[in-house]
């Protein structure tokens, strides 16, 4: 084990996944760094009173994000 570091396991989408392999191939970075790096930035973002940019409204459904465009082309944008 590194020196400070917690070993862990965390669980994630297939798109996720993919996303993360593929950012790791680009810059070079190991998946777990980015990871951590992202962990770092959601920190620092709260700890200067940033508000989340995930997770702050309920909607009542989890597919939002794949339907996106179908909801704006048939509710209209800003109507």
């Amino acid at each position: 084990m590194m020196y400070g570091m917690e070993k862990t396991t965390i669980y994630l989408e297939e798109s996720q996944a993919r996303a993360l392999r593929q950012r790791s191939a680009e810059t070079g970075s190991s998946m777990a760094e980015l990871i951590r790096m992202a962990i770092d930035e959601m920190e620092a973002r709260r700890a200067h009173g940033a508000r989340p940019t995930f997770g702050v409204f309920a909607s009542g459904t989890h597919d939002t994000a794949r339907t996106a465009e179908d909801v704006l082309a048939t509710e209209g944008f800003g109507r």
